[in-house]
């Protein structure tokens, strides 16, 4: 028997008109899930200050860094070019935070403080920093950074600083030794002990200023970041907050 037709005046059968309710309310429903996760994913990513070296640039760093990339997940990474050209001031892609200054005894980092200001003002425009990786003389930075996010209550979780160094300047130390020594977040510090250019010793310096939390790893390179299975595991330990074992 043929199904009867519904009169004009009575509309669709229930069930296709439950199906007809249901099926944009579940994927309305699925969709705004879907939304709520990606925003979720988007507040999860850790904003990641980079600093090249001197006589670098930040896409050169940025290609430095490619395994360890890898290594930091959920990680939106900002890789800043220093404002300076460096001494020659012919190359566009040979960059520095600074420019050293010396007469006899007195060293002067011109520089630094615009370098230091303007990396706070990009801190504020990304929403904060939660990292820095920092390298030879953006270590140096890194470090001033740091010790900038203790004095003025930032968000920053970590800092890694590879080949890094106390700075010679007075007031640029000064202002490091102020900082470092107010409850700055939790420091890596990496040297090479064949560094020929920033010696270990310079770098042990600079992570006593950090205090006896700060993290040390030892490897036997240069001045360079080191890629090593061993080094990314404790890259890896060390910013999920573990303990890093001093090497």
């Amino acid at each position: 028997v043929p199904n009867k037709p519904h009169s004009l005046g009575t509309g669709p059968h229930p069930a296709a008109r439950r199906a007809v309710i249901t099926l944009p309310c579940v994927l309305a429903r699925r969709f705004s899930l879907m939304a709520v996760a990606a925003q979720g994913q988007e507040r999860a990513l850790r904003n990641v200050l980079c600093l090249h070296g001197y006589t670098q640039n930040a896409d050169s760093f940025h290609k430095r860094l490619g395994a360890i990339r890898k290594v930091i997940k959920n990680a939106n990474f900002v890789f800043v070019q220093a404002p300076f050209l460096t001494e020659n001031g012919e190359d566009e892609s040979s960059r520095t935070w600074w420019k050293t200054e010396e007469d006899g005894e007195s060293v002067t980092y011109v520089g630094w403080e615009q370098s230091l200001a303007w990396l706070e003002a990009r801190d504020l425009e990304v929403g904060g920093f939660h990292g820095i990786l920092g390298f030879s003389q953006g270590a140096a930075l890194g470090a001033l950074v740091t010790a900038a996010s203790a004095l003025k209550s930032r968000q920053l979780q970590w800092t890694v600083l590879v080949g890094g160094f106390p700075p010679r300047d007075p007031l640029c130390a000064k202002y490091l030794e102020e900082g470092a020594g107010n409850g700055t977040p939790k420091t890596l510090h990496v040297i090479g002990k064949d560094d020929k250019i920033v010696s270990p010793e310079r770098s042990r310096q600079l992570a006593a200023l950090f205090g006896p939390g700060a993290q040390v790893f030892v490897h036997d390179k240069g001045h360079m970041i080191p890629s090593s299975v061993e080094f990314r595991t404790v890259l890896r330990t060390f910013i999920d907050g573990e303990a890093a074992v001093e090497a």
